[in-house]
């Protein structure tokens, strides 16, 4: 099931990630399901980790306390790996989460 988000709730999310947070303009409401999936995809992001945009392959290590922080799941974090790059995540699980995937540009949306 889909919800959306009002703009008294995108404030309240705004309050909890922070200041320096801004929110681009839009219809008047987000899909929440969107949202969670940028928050999910921003800690694996290939830009975040050192690559030149987020088109490029997946690699990245995250802890339970990193999903615990931004209030996601491994299993959304596969997720949102899937929607935006269109390519499988591979999770290997010791002390922490190592997540790959072949990135947008490697995939089926990027040729």
């Amino acid at each position: 099931m889909k919800t959306t988000t009002t703009p008294a709730a995108l404030a309240s999310i705004k309050l909890e990630l922070g200041p320096t947070v801004t929110f681009a303009p839009a219809p008047e409401h987000f899909d929440a399901d969107q949202i969670l999936m940028s928050r999910a995809f921003d800690l694996v992001s290939p830009a975040i980790w050192g690559a030149a945009d987020w088109r490029a392959p997946v690699l990245a290590v995250l802890t339970d306390a990193d999903l615990t922080a931004a209030g996601v799941t491994l299993e959304q974090v596969t997720a949102a790996v899937e929607f935006f790059t269109a390519t499988k995540a591979t999770v290997v699980t010791t002390n922490a989460h190592i997540i790959r995937a072949e990135g947008y540009r490697a995939g089926p949306a990027g040729t």
